[in-house]
């Protein structure tokens, strides 16, 4: 969400003395970005947090309006002061996050404290696992169909690669890995492209178990200059897994001059 829009958002909702306030020029008026909890997590290198304190101003129906968004239901605790003064619904939105059968709601002055119970600590989700971690950077490979420029293929900041697509209508650019899971849930990556690419480019991502069986598989078009997010949510999968992922030219006739397709941070969570 962009700050401006955020901001506007503020100002519609806010308390009317609130409004009278910023209208008047009492309160500044400040813009700031404002980021998914989730990506604020992946920008840190978590994969969650133990403890989240929310005081976001009666934007609390929207932020909980994933009830099984992993970064709340993976946490210890969560405490949050809800403004149903101005927003009714607020607290109502929250709570209906937090399964009593896993979770202990308490108050504490403002705060609504959600914690999570004794019994259900051994449920936490495994480990995140980035398919480019430097950890794993001896395992091999498999590349196919990839140009042998050094645009092709390559790894960049650790966790993510770029997979350059061939010219449309030729065959996809290809890379295969496999990775051990340990009850893994979800699959997500972030594509990518450049400013200078010319056309829209397709990701792809297929999961397949060591018989060849598929289990889950997903694409997404990135424009230039533009991130789409790729995600897959999956059963708990255990053992040892094929990952292959694809890009190619969206589109016949495609330019693929400059087409630096980027994966950013694959990972099972």
């Amino acid at each position: 969400m962009k700050a401006r829009s955020a901001v506007r958002r503020f100002e519609q909702r806010a308390h009317p003395r609130v409004r009278e306030l910023l209208l008047h020029g009492v309160l500044p008026q400040t813009r700031r970005e404002v980021l998914p909890v989730d990506e604020i997590l992946r920008l840190s290198g978590w994969d969650r947090a133990d403890l989240i304190k929310c005081d976001i101003e009666g934007s609390e129906r929207e932020v909980f309006a994933d009830r099984e968004a992993r970064w709340h239901q993976d946490a210890l605790c969560v405490t949050v002061e809800t403004h149903d003064e101005w927003i009714p619904g607020c607290l109502a939105t929250v709570a209906a996050c937090f399964d009593p059968a896993r979770f202990e709601h308490s108050h504490s002055g403002e705060l609504s404290v959600f914690t999570r119970r004794a019994e259900s600590l051994g449920r936490h989700a495994p480990a995140r696992i980035l398919l480019f971690e430097p950890p794993l950077a001896r395992q091999p490979i498999e590349l196919r169909d990839v140009s042998e420029g050094i645009w092709g293929f390559m790894v960049f900041d650790e966790h993510s690669c770029q997979l350059h697509p061939n010219p449309a209508g030729e065959p996809a650019a290809t890379l295969v890995l496999e990775r051990e899971l340990c009850g893994h849930t979800r699959f997500h990556a972030t594509a990518s492209l450049p400013r200078k690419a010319r056309d829209l480019v397709r990701f792809s991502v297929a999961i397949d178990d060591r018989s060849g069986k598929r289990v889950a598989r997903s694409d997404c078009v990135a424009a230039p200059g533009a991130e789409a997010a790729l995600e897959l949510t999956l059963p708990p999968l255990h053992g040892r897994y094929r990952v292959t992922l694809q890009t190619e030219m969206a589109e016949t006739g495609a330019d693929s001059f400059h087409a630096w397709a980027h994966w950013l941070a694959p990972q099972f969570m």
